[in-house]
């Protein structure tokens, strides 16, 4: 295929692709390897136990994603669960309090041995070998070489009725948000090979054969920029922000969990937030 549009002065350089209608990365890496045995050990030490200090924050955000994907008719009633890159397992845990049957995919081999305490691990999509009635697969697809062939594995799975969930970083957004505050495109890494946001990520699956049912956005944390707090390179200070944010998030949960809900919608519907969440069914 031969990718042609506009250079971005990133590092690394990005395309703002027209002949995929999103942007990429100009040299795409080949990580599988990376990825298989090396992603969380070298690249990501601290993510399992970070992982574990957030559960409960964690736990708020899935039962948020499953309540909603629960509202569309009949999806009420499910079943069989995948999480596409499932990492530990977090998601599937949280799961086995609905009684459903629980699938995952990780290529990460120390992940994957975690997350088997939780589901059944299995390769590809293919190979679960019964329709699934939620698919979630959150912040995968801006690593992949080929999104749109992982879109078609999760869609094969599917029934008419099944409702994925794709959870994006929302990038190439935050040059606005933060007015000049932070280095331009610090948000592009080498490890992430597509960047999108509301507007060309919803194209991409409508183009693929999914019908978009809500859009969510998340915690706009770049706000902690404009409060003096510089996080970007500072991993010790971005964690506390990290922090602040899932005690306010909690703590509004707790209190009055249809307000945050809310907030998180109307973020999604202007496309802002530091990621966005989708949920999607077969067109």
């Amino acid at each position: 295929m031969i990718h042609e549009g506009t250079i971005i002065p990133s590092t690394p350089e990005t395309l703002d692709c027209q002949t995929c209608g999103w942007i990429h990365l100009v040299d795409i890496p080949d990580n599988a390897e990376m990825y298989r045995s090396g992603f969380y050990e070298n690249e990501k030490p601290n993510y399992f136990k970070e992982e574990q200090e957030d559960k409960l924050w964690h736990w708020m955000n899935f039962d948020f994603q499953w309540q909603t994907a629960t509202k569309t008719p009949l999806t009420s009633h499910v079943k069989n669960v995948l999480d596409v890159g499932c990492g530990s397992g977090l998601f599937l845990e949280r799961a086995a309090i609905r009684q459903v049957n629980r699938f995952g995919i990780e290529p990460n081999i120390s992940a994957a041995q975690l997350a088997s305490r939780h589901g059944t691990i299995i390769k590809k999509c293919v190979n679960v070998k019964k329709h699934i009635d939620l698919v979630r697969c959150a912040f995968v697809l801006e690593h992949l070489p080929e999104p749109v062939a992982m879109l078609a594995d999760i869609r094969s799975v599917m029934w008419p009725l099944s409702v994925a969930i794709f959870i994006i970083p929302n990038d190439f957004v935050q040059d606005t948000v933060i007015n000049g505050i932070q280095t331009e495109y610090y948000w592009v890494h080498p490890h992430h090979v597509n960047y999108w946001n509301k507007r060309t990520f919803t194209r991409l699956l409508l183009n693929n054969g999914f019908d978009v049912l809500r859009v969510a956005g998340t915690y706009p944390i770049e706000g902690f920029l404009h409060q003096g707090f510089n996080y970007i390179g500072n991993d010790e200070l971005g964690r506390q922000c990290h922090k602040k944010r899932c005690e306010y998030e909690l703590g509004l949960w707790r209190a009055c969990p249809q307000a945050l809900s809310k907030m998180w919608f109307e973020l999604g519907e202007y496309g802002q937030g530091r990621d966005l969440i989708f949920w999607a069914r077969k067109a």
